[in-house]
C-alpha cells in the first residue's frame, strides 16, 4: 500500500507508520516532523505500476526461453 509522506518520498504504509510510531524524522532526508499531525496520501501512480508489474511477472511463470 504505497504512501507519500510530508517529506515527498513514496513509502510502504505500513514500515513508515511503524517508523513514525518511534521516531519525527524522515527516514529518507532526515527532516524533523515533530508535534505534527501526520497526513500519508495514497500513491495511486506507483500502486498502478506495482500491480502491472506484478500481472506481468505473473504471466511469465511458467514459461521458459529454453527453445
Amino acid at each position: 500500500d504505497p504512501v507519500i509522506f510530508a517529506d515527498g518520498h513514496t513509502y510502504e504504509r505500513d514500515a513508515i507508520a511503524t517508523w513514525l510510531r518511534q521516531r519525527e524524522t524522515s527516514p529518507m532526508t532526515g527532516a524533523s516532523f515533530p508535534g505534527r499531525r501526520i497526513v500519508l496520501l495514497p500513491n495511486h501512480a506507483m500502486r498502478s505500476q506495482v500491480e502491472e508489474w506484478k500481472a506481468i511477472q505473473g504471466s511469465h511463470i511458467g514459461s521458459s526461453n529454453n527453445d
